[in-house]
């Protein structure tokens, strides 16, 4: 039966968050001015790519004692929070109701939904080949297996950074009115964002002994879910 349920990532949102899109779906039937619904819009998309980088970097950077090797690792997480904030401010213009309402139909039709307990998630529909990749091997690691498990959970968490990408920035960019310019900066950001993450991956796992790994796989596998 679960063979047939579709793959999921997913994290909790913040009770900051959850009130963004309760606040973002009342403009919408109220139809609200479009300057509210904008403003709205851009809190909103700066507050959900604000807990991905919790949840994506920052959370796993904690599974590090205190340290050099954890400042390090913090200033490359800081380096993409401050990037991802730029493109933000750069592509998020003052865009007319016809733009907004795309965006809100993105947000609620294929990034916000509820798990099979009845939490709103904030995420998107997985690939099942990368969704049962990563879970597998964190379930390996639970199993204590860690060390056995860097170097394909390096690739995941790889692989998973591109997908998170693909689906929060390129499929977003599509519901924008961009021009030229604009356009052509998303590539260069993604290249950017997926460098860092790669980076710090590649650095930080190696480090990481069976317990701090097991820390990281009891953190990450509730991300991921069927429905």
């Amino acid at each position: 039966m679960e063979s047939f349920l579709n793959t999921y990532y997913g994290y909790l949102p913040s009770e900051h968050l959850k009130s963004l899109i309760e606040s973002a779906n009342q403009a919408m039937l109220d139809s609200s001015s479009v300057d509210k619904r904008r403003d709205i819009r851009d809190r909103l998309v700066k507050q959900i790519v604000n807990e991905l980088i919790q949840t994506m970097m920052k959370d796993l950077v904690a599974a590090l004692p205190p340290g050099d090797k954890r400042t390090q690792m913090e200033k490359v997480t800081d380096t993409v929070a401050n990037t991802s904030e730029k493109l933000i401010g750069q592509i998020l213009g003052k865009d007319d109701k016809k733009v907004l309402d795309q965006n809100h139909e993105f947000l609620v039709k294929k990034t916000l939904f509820k798990d099979s307990d009845g939490h709103a998630r904030v995420g998107f529909l997985m690939k099942p080949e990368l969704h049962q990749r990563i879970v597998a091997s964190l379930d390996r690691i639970e199993q204590g297996h860690g060390k056995e498990e860097q170097e394909k959970i390096i690739r995941n968490v790889i692989d998973l950074t591109d997908a998170i990408l693909d689906h929060f920035m390129m499929g977003f960019a599509q519901t924008l009115d961009l021009g030229f310019i604009k356009r052509k900066l998303l590539p260069i950001a993604q290249s950017a964002i997926s460098g860092g993450v790669n980076m710090m991956t590649k650095r930080l796992f190696p480090k990481l002994g069976q317990a701090e790994l097991e820390r990281f796989a009891v953190r990450y596998k509730p991300l991921f879910f069927r429905l």
